[in-house]
C-alpha cells in the first residue's frame, strides 16, 4: 500500500526541490502556536521549539522521556529562577545521517515516520504537553549546524503565514532546543566530523550563539556515566559556561534504553522489548512484523 509519506520523503531528497523541511504530521494546523487563532503571537520573546532529532529505529521510552522533559532551569539569562515551557515540539528525522545508512532489517523511512506519529500521539496525551502540540518532520541534512538554518527558514515562513492570516505585524524569532542522547552529544563534539578543532569551534559557536542560529543542546545524562565524562568532551567547556549546552536527568532506566537493544530483543523473540517502547509503537512493530528474523 502506498503511503503519502513516501512522496514526502522523495520531495525532501530531490535536488530539484526548494522545500528542505517537510512536516508529515502536526497536532493541529497552527503548530507550533496555540490552536486558538485569537491567542496572540509572541512578540517579546522567541518562539521556543524543542527538536528531538533521532533515527527513531524504533522510538523508545528514552525518546519519550527526552521529548517530555521540561525546559531546564539555568542560571543567568532571561529565564532565571523559573522553568519555561516550550511553545511547540518537533520530532525530526534526517533521511541523510552522518553515521548511519539503512541496513537490512531496519525500518524504512516511511515506517519510521509512522512510528514517529505514534510517539507524537503518546506525547500529546500528556496533560503537560506544549500548547502548540507536536509535529513530525523530515529533513535531508546530516549535521545539526546545517539543520538549524533550514529549520529556521522553514518555520519562520510558517510563522509569517500565520501573522498575515491574523493581520499581526509581529513575526517572532525562533529558539531551537535540540534534545539529544549522550551518544549524539559526543558526536557533536567529535573533531572527526569537522575539518579541524578550530573549524569545530567556529561551527558550534555559530550554531549555539543567541545572535546567530540561536540553538541550544539539551542532553540526557548517560546511565552509569562517569561524572567527569561531560567535561572531557573536546571544546564543550565554553558552551557549558554560557549555558548553551545543558544536561537533564530523564531517569536511570530510561537513559539505559536503546533502539539497538529493542531491535535485538525483537529479533530474538524476547518479549522484554515490549516494556521499552510506547504502547502505540509496540502495536505498530507487532502489526508490521518489524525487526523480526524471518527464515529464508
Amino acid at each position: 500500500m502506498s503511503s503519502p509519506f513516501a512522496s514526502l520523503i522523495r520531495r525532501v531528497q530531490s535536488t530539484a526541490t526548494t522545500q528542505t523541511v517537510e512536516i508529515a504530521y502536526a497536532t493541529h494546523d497552527r503548530w507550533p502556536l496555540s490552536r486558538n487563532p485569537d491567542d496572540p503571537i509572541p512578540n517579546n520573546r522567541p518562539v521556543r521549539i524543542s527538536v528531538l532529532d533521532s533515527s527513531f529505529n524504533p522510538p523508545t521510552l528514552a525518546h519519550f522521556a527526552l521529548a517530555t522533559a521540561p525546559l531546564p532551569k539555568h542560571d543567568g539569562g532571561e529565564h532565571t529562577g523559573r522553568t519555561e515551557g516550550y511553545d511547540g515540539q518537533m520530532l525530526l528525522l534526517s533521511v541523510r545521517n552522518a553515521d548511519k545508512s539503512l541496513k537490512p532489517g531496519d525500518a524504512t523511512f516511511v515506517q519510521r515516520l509512522d512510528l514517529m506519529v505514534r510517539l507524537a500521539k503518546a506525547i500529546e496525551s500528556r496533560p503537560s504537553s506544549s500548547p502548540g502540540g507536536v509535529a513530525v518532520a523530515c529533513i535531508d541534512e546530516p549535521i545539526f549546524a546545517q539543520k538549524a538554518p533550514k529549520l529556521n527558514a522553514s518555520l519562520s515562513e510558517r510563522l509569517r503565514s500565520f501573522a498575515i492570516s491574523t493581520s499581526s505585524h509581529s513575526i517572532p524569532s525562533i529558539q531551537f532546543d535540540f534534545l539529544v542522547g549522550y551518544d549524539t552529544l559526543e558526536r557533536l563534539f567529535a573533531e572527526r566530523y569537522y575539518a579541524s578543532h578550530d573549524h569545530m569551534l567556529k561551527t558550534l559557536r555559530i550554531f549555539l550563539s543567541p545572535q546567530e542560529q540561536n540553538s541550544r543542546i539539551i542532553s540526557a545524562y548517560r546511565a552509569n556515566a562517569d561524572n567527569d565524562s561531560l567535561e572531557k568532551l573536546s571544546g564543550i567547556q565554553e558552551f557549558l559556561g554560557t549555558k548553551r549546552v545543558l544536561t537533564i536527568d530523564i531517569g536511570q532506566w530510561e537513559s539505559s534504553l536503546s533502539s539497538t537493544e529493542v531491535r535485538r530483543l525483537v529479533g530474538e523473540s524476547d518479549q522484554r522489548w515490549t516494556s521499552m517502547v510506547p504502547e502505540g509503537v509496540k502495536e505498530y512493530i507487532q502489526e508490521n512484523g518489524l525487526y523480526a528474523v524471518h527464515d529464508s
